[in-house]
């Protein structure tokens, strides 16, 4: 090979190796950033069976039916939370359709779900009644809340989820993790609620 092409030929196969190197450092990048937000999302929260010391903030709000339901009137047994909006367009749907099929999954458990809702100005009970009806729910084990915005979001946030209003053009923004709480409010675990084999690993772990 001539030295002119051995040249050439050097200098190709420099970026391809600067290639690779880039992806595999993007990809490490990635990577580190799906764990730093997971780190964030569950600072204080352990996986597994047993509770943890972080329990979830006390509040009174209302349910689809207009009645009152509070932290302690959530005693006794346990329960799966989640943040929905029903005018969400984006991940609310799935989120809620992955409830349904964990409900399913433990048809034969005393499970409680609740949807706390991230938008109260617009959720009232009877929209949220509506929201559940429309998606044929039943509600004799699942409570859609409502009421002061700032209590939804305190719970929220001492379940260390991030949540934020609607700012100009910027829409509502909430995790999507399902929270597992014990019978006595304190949280076990969470999970990526978007996810449909974490959800079948909660169900496994609560059966």
């Amino acid at each position: 090979m001539s030295k002119p092409k051995k040249v050439i030929a050097a200098g190709l196969w420099g970026l391809v190796l600067v290639g690779i190197v880039g992806i595999v450092l993007i990809q490490r990048a990635a990577r580190q950033r799906r764990m730093i937000t997971e780190s964030a999302a569950t600072q204080g929260v352990q996986s597994g069976n047993q509770p943890v010391e972080r329990r979830v903030a006390d509040f009174v709000l209302l349910n689809q039916d207009g009645k009152q339901v509070s932290l302690d009137s959530l005693r006794g047994r346990s329960w799966i939370g989640a943040f929905i909006f029903t005018r969400c367009q984006g991940p609310c749907p799935l989120l809620t359709q992955n409830m349904m099929d964990l409900r399913a999954m433990l048809a034969d458990r005393p499970l409680r779900l609740v949807s706390f809702t991230v938008d109260p100005s617009y959720d009232s009970p009877a929209v949220l009644k509506q929201y559940a009806l429309d998606r044929s729910i039943d509600l004799s084990d699942w409570m859609f809340l409502s009421g002061d915005r700032e209590s939804i979001f305190n719970v929220a946030r001492s379940m260390n989820l991030a949540v934020q209003p609607a700012l100009g053009n910027q829409p509502i923004l909430h995790s999507t993790r399902l929270v597992w709480v014990d019978e006595n409010g304190y949280i076990i675990s969470t999970i990526d609620g978007m996810d449909k084999a974490a959800v079948k690993e909660l169900a496994a772990s609560i059966k």
